[in-house]
């Protein structure tokens, strides 16, 4: 039988918690460590993405070498929506109403 543990995400914080911060977590899940783990990853993918962008940001004109990736959006929001159907399949009723605006 799969061990499930519940645990406690926030995603703008990229935070997840066995123990329910008050303020911190808003979503509420029945997981696997090995999903958990899975869940870290987007998470992870989505921090190094935005800290890609406030580099890019904070260097309003960019050097003229600079080129974009082309596709790096697109990763971003293909991770983001894994992560959040991820989330919503493991999560409680209360945590799959709150997912409802992403989905």
């Amino acid at each position: 039988m799969i061990q499930r543990t519940t645990y406690y995400i926030s995603i703008e914080n990229k935070m997840v918690e066995k123990t329910n911060l008050p303020g911190q977590a808003e979503l509420e899940i029945n997981a696997t460590e090995e999903e958990v783990e899975i869940i870290k990853k987007y998470m992870e993918n989505n921090k190094i993405e935005q800290e890609a962008e406030n580099k890019i940001l904070k260097n309003a004109t960019p050097p003229a070498s600079y080129t974009p990736v082309v596709g790096d959006d697109e990763s971003y929001d293909q991770d983001f929506a894994k992560l959040i159907d991820l989330v919503y399949k493991l999560g409680t009723e209360e945590t799959k109403q709150s997912l409802e605006q992403f989905r």
